[in-house]
């Protein structure tokens, strides 16, 4: 396939880029003029900086491609009413240029955001969120731009809703807040840590990509690579660092109308991703979660080294 990923220097896309290449692949790195890309480039991959306000510079990279990978991180800012002109009118931006330039299929990277803590236990693709914060409302917002457009200009489509996400170049992942607080001799837990959820190594994501535009699956998919307990990862943190930590109380009420704090949610709510749907198309995870916290931690004390 000729393939063509933005976001390609950044968490997750770097390992779709990574995969796809190493699969053999003919892929095109897209990132911004002042990203750090020379792990793309050690690789031999084509990387092209691209100002994403310049509809020239994005036809050009699109010109000829079978398959675009939409890994543009979600941006911090977002409204009340999770309106974010930038991150929805690039991603508008891009499907429509796809459509234009006749990219057969558009793949999007979505996030589990999209889903709250109103149901336990397991969830797969058929279950629909109840949309409440504005995080939610930008999530689902960029997956409907590019369901539509695949409805309209006879695109195929895929949403990908990768679950919490461990590995290699995730300084700013909810992991690397748990390894912080590891090195102040500290993790959060609520009650004994047995809440239950779903796990992902960021190598397996770029799998799940792989075969996602190798089979042209099209539609929304959920993929994990493992569940665990709040306590498991603990364990596996502090076994990695080498040291016991003690429990970092979360406060269950925030000071606004007495209601749940996300991070007491996080901790408290067993939700775990039925990915029966594309693990039925062969997708098999390959990473654990001790894999997957070393990959990291290793990573993170590398920066700290250095």
């Amino acid at each position: 396939m000729k393939v063509v990923v933005f976001g390609a220097s950044g968490f997750i896309g770097s390992h779709v880029a990574s995969a796809l290449f190493q699969a053999k692949h003919n892929v095109t790195a897209i990132v911004r003029p002042t990203s750090n890309a020379s792990f793309l480039e050690a690789q031999g991959m084509r990387v092209v900086r691209v100002n994403y306000e310049d509809l020239s510079q994005l036809i050009a990279v699109m010109k000829g491609q079978d398959v675009v990978y939409n890994c543009t991180a979600s941006v911090k800012a977002v409204s009340k009413n999770g309106e974010n002109s930038v991150e929805t009118s690039l991603t508008k931006k891009l499907v429509d240029i796809a459509a234009d330039e006749r990219v057969s299929h558009f793949v999007q990277l979505s996030s589990i955001i999209i889903y709250g803590f109103e149901k336990e236990g397991s969830i797969d693709e058929n279950y629909q969120p109840l949309i409440k914060t504005p995080t939610q409302i930008l999530q689902q917002e960029r997956e409907k731009i590019v369901i539509n457009a695949g409805k309209t200009k006879k695109m195929l489509t895929t949403i990908l809703r990768p679950a919490s996400t461990i590995g290699e170049r995730g300084e700013r992942s909810f992991f690397a807040k748990l390894f912080e607080l590891n090195q102040m001799g500290e993790f959060p837990i609520v009650g004994q840590g047995l809440a239950r959820t779903s796990f992902i190594d960021t190598r397996d994501i770029g799998q799940a990509m792989v075969l996602i535009g190798e089979k042209k699956l099209a539609g929304i998919y959920l993929v994990k690579g493992f569940d665990a307990t709040w306590m498991q990862v603990k364990n596996t943190l502090d076994n990695i660092m080498g040291q016991k930590t003690n429990y970092k109380h979360i406060p269950e009420m925030t000071n606004k109308k007495s209601r749940q704090s996300y991070e007491y949610q996080t901790f408290a709510t067993t939700r775990v991703w039925n990915d029966l749907r594309i693990r039925e198309q062969e997708f098999c995870p390959r990473y654990s979660l001790q894999q997957a916290a070393e990959k990291e931690v290793y990573y993170l004390k590398s920066i700290i080294e250095n």
